[in-house]
């Protein structure tokens, strides 16, 4: 889900936030989507423990909060 919405985001707003890893959100997506048999579910899990938490907090840094 967070690798679909990475993949909508325009270029002008990813030039805003270039401390985002969009291209490696988006390759994630692609190797889970197209090569689902191949994945290392170690990668992944390390990915979800270290990557998500600060990728949220830099989202909610740059994102104001809903009234």
């Amino acid at each position: 889900m967070i690798a679909e919405a990475a993949r909508r985001v325009s270029e002008t707003t990813r030039q805003i936030f270039p401390n985002i890893a969009w291209q490696e959100i988006n390759g994630m997506r692609n190797r889970l989507v197209h090569e689902y048999d191949d994945v290392n579910l170690n990668i992944v899990w390390d990915v979800v423990q270290a990557e998500i938490p600060s990728l949220i907090e830099d989202l909610q840094l740059q994102i104001p909060p809903e009234p």
